[in-house]
């Protein structure tokens, strides 16, 4: 089955981009959204996006870090 490889500019300690987790359990979701938000944290960007506050920023990690496990955000207020 073909996988999307998504290159969203997470750095290591070095600089260096680092590839998100791949996988599509809770904590290596999670752990790809603190990466993201830390990122956010240090610099002011995600990937190429630049969300001005910190809810805006781990909405954004959330999405991108769903998008990376092949999932979506489910809205439990609309019928599936």
């Amino acid at each position: 089955m073909w996988q999307a490889e998504f290159s969203y500019g997470l750095k290591n300690h070095s600089g260096f981009n680092e590839a998100p987790k791949m996988g599509s359990g809770q904590s290596v979701v999670s752990s790809n959204i603190k990466t993201l938000v830390d990122d956010w944290k240090k610099d002011g960007a995600i990937g190429t996006s630049h969300p001005p506050t910190k809810k805006e920023a781990i909405r954004q990690a959330i999405a991108i870090a769903l998008a990376t496990a092949g999932k979506s955000r489910r809205d439990p207020g609309r019928p599936s």
